[in-house]
This record gives structure tokens, sequence and C-alpha cells, in this order.
């Protein structure tokens, strides 16, 4: 209880996020939502922010911000990104988020990680299978990894981050959906990033976890001109000409 109350107290006034040691352009309001989820989940109020834009957009680079906030903070982050060419294998993302959690933990931590329903989650981590594709995402499978995360979290607040979610493979989108339709008063932020479900290239599960009614739906828009030049100024070194900054 006190590593909580300190761990809170932390978290109270995070500063300014800043990644790669350029604060985000014209992403004010996204950055405080995402700040907010990470300040949320360390009260054990878990929320769900879904962030939704084409390529090219930045969500990447707040993912990455939400990331330093929690690492800031002191949080657990699981983060996992999907890949075009590994939707095959199942489970993977979820293994990505999952396994340098689990792969350090002594032998009494393991069990306590694993305990009760978490168990039916313990093959997928097994170093002697390293291989999912016949694991079914049946109940049994999704519940383990539910609670496998809860057990995460009784020891300290996490916050899950997955980029490329139009690329995860089913079983973790379906394992992600579970997870969100019971992250309420969790200690646990769920920040999913990916391309809209609309433009159907998607897997159907993504577009049902992109429509949850309780996510916060950031979708972050193209820089203005005046942000542009910005950057083109920042990254050049030189005071861009206004034509190509508009072009």
């Amino acid at each position: 209880m006190k590593a909580q109350q300190a761990l809170l107290g932390r978290v109270q006034t995070p500063p300014p996020p800043v990644v790669q040691g350029r604060p985000l352009l014209e992403r004010e309001r996204e950055l405080e939502v995402l700040e907010a989820a990470v300040v949320a989940a360390a009260q054990g109020a878990g929320q769900i922010v879904v962030v939704e834009g084409a390529p090219g957009m930045g969500k990447t680079r707040l993912l990455a911000a939400t990331r330093a906030a929690a690492h800031r903070a002191g949080l657990l982050v699981l983060e996992g990104r999907g890949v075009q060419l590994e939707r095959g294998f199942a489970f993977g993302v979820a293994r990505q988020m999952l396994e340098p959690a689990t792969a350090g933990l002594d032998e009494d931590e393991r069990a306590q990680v694993f305990a009760g329903a978490a168990g039916h989650a313990a093959r997928l981590f097994d170093a002697d299978h390293d291989d999912a594709t016949g694991v079914d995402a049946t109940f049994a499978t999704l519940h383990g990894l539910y609670w496998l995360v809860v057990n995460l979290a009784d020891r300290v607040p996490v916050v899950v981050c997955v980029d490329d979610m139009h690329w995860a493979d089913t079983q973790t989108l379906r394992f992600l959906d579970y997870l969100a339709h019971r992250v309420e008063g969790l200690a646990v932020a769920m920040v999913l990033a990916g391309r809209p479900p609309e433009a159907g290239l998607f897997d159907g599960v993504w577009a049902e976890l992109a429509a949850q009614p309780e996510a916060v739906a950031l979708l972050p828009q193209p820089l203005s001109e005046d942000a542009v030049r910005t950057l083109v100024g920042d990254r050049l070194g030189a005071d861009p000409a206004a034509e190509f900054c508009a072009a």
C-alpha cells in the first residue's frame, strides 16, 4: 500500500511529454488524454484509449510518449506491435507483451503471477514451447491471459501499449478484446493504435475493439503548415521556403 501511495504521488504532476528530445507538435489534447490514462492506471481505474489514423499521423510517436510517461511514473509497460508477415503466429503479439514481464521472475514470483486461472496461459510462455500455433483462443486461454495481467497489475499498475493493431494476430486481438471488456476497476490502462478498421484490410475483432463504447478515441490529424515549417526548420537547420513547407 505504501508503494502504491508513493507511486500515486509521482504521477499526479507528470512533466511535459518529450520524445526523442523534441516535443510533439499540435498533439496537446492527445498527450493530455494519454497522460490521464497513465494516472488512472496508477489509481486503479482502468481505461482504454484507441489511437486511430492513417500512416504518418504520428500514432507510434504518441505511444512512445505514453511509454515514457509510464516509465517515469514507475508503471509496468506491456508493449507489442503487430507485423503483417507475422499475423499467422497465434498469440504472437500477446507473447511480445507478456514474455519480458514474466521471463525474469524467480520461481516464487512466477508461481504468484501464474496462480489460479492464470495457469491456463502458462503454456504460452513455456521455454520448451516455441510455437503457439496449436493453442486455440479458447475461453480458458483468454481467461488465463486476463488473470495473468490482473496478477501483474496487483504487483504494480500496468500500461498495455500495442501499435499497428491492424496487423496483430487474431488470437491476440481476441485476448485484448476480452481484457477491454473487463478493464474497469483494474490498475490497467490500454493504449491501442492502428489504422481505421473501415479501410477494409482488418480483422473484425480490431473493428470491435476500436468501437468500444468505454474507449476514448484519439484521431490525430495532419499537421498545419506552421507546424510543418517548424519541423522542417528543426530538421534541416535553416529557414525553409514557404512553398516547400506548403508542398
